[in-house]
């Protein structure tokens, strides 16, 4: 077992083994109930939709919501979210209501906005820019198996080549329409 009894009157070996699953148990609510009551849930910017319509959808307080779209008028303008954009929305439980506790989103390409709520009751947000690069890659050459065999022989990275097959998969049945032979670019 996991625990040593010491001592002359120990429990007999069931009521220790009941005591040491009471114990884990308890030690493992203390550490993770306050984590299990914070929900999250992805919402999507609608077309005409604002930033605090879309958290509506978190059932927060309307007092919550505006403040932390103010909190992120701070670092990004709301206005400029595009239709189809998710938002994910952190949420708690709090008696019979919810209370919302943070949202993030992707802002631009290589760039999130963050938002918490402080120990102060306060939101705050945040950018966070990642610098970023675009780089132009050639590949070319006769199909000999399967493109993304003869793609990485090449010298495409796997990277680049499930990027390829995600631009192409709603034009290229890449079962029947790519045989050995072919040539790509």
């Amino acid at each position: 077992g996991l625990f040593k009894i010491y001592g002359d009157t120990a429990p007999a070996p069931g009521a220790a083994q009941a005591l040491a699953v009471a114990s884990a148990r308890a030690e493992h609510e203390a550490l993770t109930g306050p984590l299990n009551l914070r929900e999250e849930r992805t919402l999507q910017i609608a077309r005409g939709e604002t930033l605090a319509l879309v958290l509506s959808g978190a059932e927060a307080p309307w007092q919550e919501i505006g403040d932390a779209v103010s909190a992120v008028s701070q670092v990004f303008d709301p206005r400029r979210l595009r239709p189809g954009q998710d938002i994910e929305v952190y949420v708690e439980p709090s008696g019979d209501t919810t209370r919302l506790t943070g949202l993030a989103f992707r802002a631009d390409p290589g760039a999130a906005v963050t938002v918490g709520l402080g120990a102060d009751g306060k939101f705050w947000a945040r950018e966070i820019v990642t610098p970023w690069s675009m780089e132009t890659s050639h590949f070319k050459g006769p199909i000999a198996g399967s493109l993304y065999q003869t793609a990485l022989a090449g010298g495409a990275t796997e990277k680049e080549v499930a990027v390829i097959s995600d631009v192409l998969s709603y034009e290229v049945d890449f079962q029947r329409d790519v045989f050995a032979g072919d040539d790509f670019e």
